[in-house]
């Protein structure tokens, strides 16, 4: 893969078993048991946890952070 930026261009090789990932909007099916997540959140005062933002593997894929 060629990548472009501002002052060149950089050849990347990107072997056959990394996988491709896309981020697209989901459903809370996909939180079963087992699934692999990344969690990001806000620690209240009291030690609570609120999720900003939940990304969820599928069928085994452990999701990038």
């Amino acid at each position: 893969m060629t990548v472009k930026y501002g002052t060149g261009e950089k050849q990347i090789v990107v072997p056959d078993d990394v996988p491709i990932v896309t981020f697209a909007p989901g459903t809370r099916n996909l939180l079963v048991p087992g699934a692999q997540i990344v969690l990001n959140g806000t620690r209240a005062a009291d030690g609570t946890v609120t999720a900003t933002s939940v990304s969820v593997g599928e069928d085994g894929l452990v999701p990038p952070n």
